[in-house]
């Protein structure tokens, strides 16, 4: 069984009725930016944690079981409750746009990892949410909502890109 594994995780669940805190940060070297704007889970057993200024960081438990160890995925800035795992994909809410990536293809780090950019998944540029359902994926920005569906679900669909104004501006 790897740390990360079915025991250790079930170690980790009963540390949530003991009443102990673990707190991870830039000062304990775990996190490159301690605004904390959205979290993912990740099937092996980490976390993936957006930052608003920093990017994605990638927890792991560190070897032996105890503790964590974080790896700079970088991706720019990720809006509130911007992150979802589809499969092996992480998807990224970012100002800059929709942002994906392989969770197997290892890690880059800062220097430019191998995020794919979708500028046509959403009208306008600040994304501010991703959501998968069973027909798809949602991104919402400041200019509507879009769905990309499976082939069944009848591709990408523009929902709406009209602002509350209705001059589809982005302000």
């Amino acid at each position: 069984d790897s740390p990360a594994g079915p025991a250790n995780r079930a170690a980790r669940a009963a540390d949530l009725g003991s009443g102990r805190w673990e707190s991870l940060s830039m000062a304990s070297g775990h996190l490159t930016d301690d605004w904390v704007t959205a979290l993912a889970a990740d099937p092996s057993g980490g976390l993936f944690v957006g930052t608003y200024a920093r990017g994605v960081v990638r927890l792991e438990v560190a070897p032996g079981g105890t503790g964590w160890v974080g790896t700079p995925w970088g991706g720019g800035r990720i809006n509130p409750g911007g992150l979802t795992l589809v499969g092996d994909r992480l998807w990224a809410a970012t100002m800059a746009g929709l942002l994906s990536r392989d969770v197997r293809a290892g890690d880059a780090g800062d220097a430019g990892g191998p995020w794919a950019v979708h500028r046509e998944a959403a009208p306008g540029q600040d994304v501010t949410g991703v959501l998968a359902t069973q027909d798809g994926l949602w991104v919402s920005s400041r200019r509507g909502v879009t769905r990309h569906g499976t082939a069944d679900a009848g591709g990408t669909r523009e929902i709406g890109s009209k602002t509350a104004g209705g001059d589809g501006a982005d302000g």
